[in-house]
């Protein structure tokens, strides 16, 4: 997902712990600039979208200056659901 120049994706560095991570897509450089990223693992790559789409709308809502029901971070959990030790 990419949005305004910054693309939203998701990392696995070992089996089952995904982090999000919002880059700023450049031109004309050799590499991304990392803005943002999960502090901890989520359980399933859904969650990590969810969660980094959350982020990403939030940081669109500050750049525009736009206030509204993001005006303040909300305390957000996407952590482990019922169905994580199902899969």
């Amino acid at each position: 997902m990419v949005s305004n120049g910054i693309a939203l994706i998701v990392e696995e560095p070992a089996p089952g712990q995904f982090y999000w991570v919002l880059e700023e897509q450049r031109i004309r450089a050799a590499q991304d600039a990392q803005l943002d990223r999960a502090e901890r693992p989520m359980p399933s790559y859904g969650l990590a979208v969810m969660a980094g789409i959350a982020a990403l709308e939030q940081r669109a809502g500050v750049a525009s200056g736009r206030q509204g029901r993001m005006s303040q971070p909300a305390a957000m959990d996407f952590g482990p659901t019922t169905i994580a030790g199902t899969l």
